[in-house]
């Protein structure tokens, strides 16, 4: 490692910029979010959809409903 440094070290800067020149691909690193924004989608669309808390429905009413929405929303409908 340490000769790495000193051959970087005596290279003139026109000797740097022919190297990174003839390098071809700057080997960039790209990161696939495709998957984490569709499951922010998923998540963004049931929380908008879903009732509020606090309402005078009936439990039973609220839980089928609920569970309605998170049928459609899972299925990717408003995708």
């Amino acid at each position: 490692m340490s000769q790495i440094i000193k051959d970087m070290e005596s290279l003139s800067a026109e000797d740097i910029t022919a190297l990174m020149s003839s390098i071809k691909e700057k080997n960039v690193r790209r990161i696939d979010t495709t998957m984490r924004a569709r499951k922010n989608a998923i998540t963004e669309l049931y929380f908008k959809s879903a009732p509020p808390l606090t309402s005078d429905w009936d439990v039973n009413t609220h839980r089928d409903h609920c569970d309605c929405i998170r049928e459609q929303v899972l299925s990717g409908v408003d995708l």
